[in-house]
């Protein structure tokens, strides 16, 4: 749930970003105020920060991330390898 809630933080700053426009008395449509990729980039950086603050105050989340690899690493290259020998 913290990392969807990452992600999709980072994703509405993006978009929040990106939705700001200069003003343009003149212009039928208003030039963009920041580059594409700088959203972007403002987007990762949240998620990236947020991330960090997840693992930093959830003790556990790293612990569970590394049981959670271990079956999915076996699954992956010892039992589809096993069926694939057979």
């Amino acid at each position: 749930m913290q990392w969807v809630a990452g992600i999709t933080a980072g994703i509405v700053a993006g978009l929040w970003m990106a939705s700001m426009t200069n003003y343009c008395s003149l212009c039928m449509f208003a030039p963009p105020r920041f580059a594409a990729w700088e959203s972007c980039l403002v987007g990762c950086a949240v998620s990236v920060v947020l991330f960090g603050a997840i693992i930093a105050l959830d003790r556990e989340f790293v612990p569970g991330i590394v049981r959670g690899v271990r079956p999915v690493s076996r699954f992956l290259f010892e039992d589809l390898a096993g069926r694939q020998t057979n």
